[in-house]
């Protein structure tokens, strides 16, 4: 799966709707939170003061990693990891505890095979203090290159994990939640980026957030059809051995938004 952005933005709507955060409320960017590409912010001086929503717009649009750890600490990690669960994750285990993207990587570019097969074998607390001990101190430097870090790595075991279903089902709730007063900002968020879609006679809103590393691969979007009916389409792709090509696994999907543009069952394209 990719990192758990999907549901950083449901916490982030939740925490809007009961008034603990706010979409122009300021958030400072630090070394501490800095991550690796893929996003601008990983870049930008520390210091920098930018809103909730342009942190959200980057996770979603960009996957933004280092503006997605800054919100996953102003909203609190064990919230995030709740949001699972709220969300209707399948398992809300496999992700316990919550992995910033900034310690995901730290442990691929800087650890042994045999350090990360003791943490992936370790229970949640011990993972913690694992975490707190050798990854949490570690600047990221993002023009430093990926380290040890060079194809698959663990990806069976140190990851953040979400079937199809899982990502649909959350990506429908938060179109609902889209739709009450305050939170419009979320189906903005949801379809800044239409990677593609470019039928938009078919398609006059298309949405996507994809997820990508050595070996693993995510795509999942929302499209609204020009009769007003929203679908929510979802595929991951995983390699333990070789690079996922993005390019031929996007052309997968390509037959399914074209059944989707003239179905009318209940049904799902098969």
């Amino acid at each position: 799966m990719h990192p758990p952005k999907i549901y950083v933005l449901g916490e982030l709507a939740r925490q809007i709707q009961l008034g603990a955060a706010a979409w122009d409320e300021g958030i400072e960017l630090t070394d501490a939170l800095r991550s690796m590409p893929s996003g601008d912010y990983a870049f930008v001086s520390a210091g920098t003061r930018v809103t909730v929503r342009e942190l959200a717009q980057a996770m979603i649009w960009q996957s933004d990693n280092t503006a997605t750890d800054h919100l996953i600490a102003r909203l609190g990690r064990e919230n995030v990891q709740r949001a699972f669960q709220a969300y209707g994750h399948g398992d809300p285990s496999l992700n316990a505890p919550l992995l910033l993207t900034k310690e995901m990587f730290g442990i691929k570019m800087s650890q042994s095979p045999e350090w990360m097969s003791a943490w992936a074998a370790a229970p949640e607390d011990v993972q913690l203090a694992m975490l707190e001990k050798t990854i949490d101190p570690m600047l990221i430097n993002p023009s430093g290159g990926w380290g040890m870090w060079n194809g698959p790595t663990a990806i069976d075991g140190i990851e953040w994990f979400a079937s199809a279903d899982d990502l649909c089902r959350a990506t429908a709730a938060l179109w609902s939640m889209g739709a009450q007063p305050g939170l419009e900002p979320v189906r903005e968020i949801l379809t800044g980026n239409r990677y593609g879609v470019t039928d938009t006679g078919a398609w006059p809103r298309a949405g996507y957030k994809g997820g990508y590393e050595a070996g693993v691969l995510n795509m999942t979007f929302v499209l609204e059809r020009n009769d007003g009916r929203i679908f929510f389409v979802s595929a991951g792709y995983n390699d333990p051995v070789r690079v996922v090509d993005t390019g031929t696994a996007r052309t997968y999907l390509e037959p399914v938004f074209g059944c989707l543009k003239t179905y009318t069952s209940d049904y799902a394209c098969g």
